[in-house]
């Protein structure tokens, strides 16, 4: 339940934002409540940042293989760069607001 309201809050600042113009290109997980404390989370196929790193020696490397673009600021498509940093910034900007990860944030 906890889960599909953090997804809830992570859509609903998605739409704000995005009434205001800016679309920090967030894609929140789709979830079906079946029950008060169970359900299903969207499967999205993806590999743990560690693996990415060690198998590339860094993001940039992985961005560059599969977004080349030898005109591209850092040989990255302008397009995938954007929208790595806008998400990035997104999502920390909303974790951080709903004190995702920090049990003991203190303001």
């Amino acid at each position: 339940m906890l889960k599909d309201m953090v997804i809830q809050m992570v859509s609903l600042m998605d739409r704000l934002l995005k009434l205001e113009n800016m679309d920090l290109h967030l894609t929140p997980y789709q979830v079906l409540a079946t029950g008060q404390d169970e359900g299903m989370v969207e499967f999205i196929p993806s590999s743990p940042l560690a693996q990415i790193i060690s198998e590339h020696r860094s993001i940039t490397s992985y961005l560059q293989k599969f977004h080349p673009d030898e005109d591209g600021p850092f040989g990255i498509t302008a397009q995938c760069l954007e929208t790595f940093i806008k998400s990035c910034a997104g999502y920390s900007v909303i974790t951080y607001i709903m004190g995702v990860g920090d049990s003991n944030l203190q303001l």
